[in-house]
């Protein structure tokens, strides 16, 4: 359920990706950016209740190229992979 109500945009990014999902219990919900060697470059945590939420990563930082999203809420994880072109 988590998986299919992920939403990231836009991508390729310039720096701040929109992230939509949902969730059916409130949760504290884990981003981890990592590069494509694996190394975490971003991380970061937020508590969110029950229902569709909305959460803005700053990837501004980050050199252009592919990363791989990794979002964990309530037990359940969902990748995607995402382009910073600037």
């Amino acid at each position: 359920m988590f998986e299919q109500g992920l939403n990231m945009f836009p991508n390729p990014t310039t720096g701040a990706l929109t992230v939509n999902f949902d969730l059916s219990n409130a949760a504290t919900v884990n981003f981890t950016v990592m590069n494509l060697l694996g190394e975490t470059v971003l991380s970061t945590s937020k508590g969110f209740g029950a229902g569709a939420q909305q959460n803005v990563l700053d990837l501004s930082s980050l050199s252009n190229g592919s990363y791989m999203v990794n979002i964990l809420a309530d037990g359940m994880v969902a990748t995607r992979k995402v382009t910073v072109n600037r």
